[in-house]
């Protein structure tokens, strides 16, 4: 048997425990160890969220900026004449359409609400 070298190490093991480890310590340890391995999967899930929308705006803004410096002109005369055409337009129809998607989704919600609460399951069980 190797005996170790280091004096604290040999005065360690020398050493009586003074107690038993607890009967549920293995199983504590392993839910702490799980505990932390979750909280760095969300702060690293956190930074990729933050980097990526970092990242999303960024581009949007250099693409913005470039397109005003390309193209400023013509795109202030191009937004307003759709600004024109949008007030001049016929929203009739298109209003009553919207209303009648927006009523049937309603619908359908509420069907499938009561369809699941009357079966027991839940709505993204699919």
């Amino acid at each position: 048997m190797n005996q170790p070298n280091d004096q604290a190490l040999r005065q360690v093991l020398g050493e009586d425990m003074p107690g038993q480890l607890s009967p549920n310590f293995c199983f504590r340890t392993l839910r702490r160890v799980e505990e932390l391995a979750r909280r760095r999967a969300r702060r690293a899930e956190q930074r990729l969220w933050a980097v990526t929308t970092a990242l999303a705006l960024l581009l949007a803004a250099g693409g913005t900026a470039a397109l005003w410096i390309c193209c400023g002109d013509s795109l202030r005369e191009a937004f307003a004449n759709l600004g024109r055409s949008l007030r001049e337009a016929d929203w009739a129809i298109p209003a009553g359409l919207g209303g009648i998607i927006l009523l049937l989704l309603g619908l359908d919600y509420r069907m499938r609400r009561l369809y699941f609460a009357r079966r027991g399951k839940r709505l993204n069980q699919g």
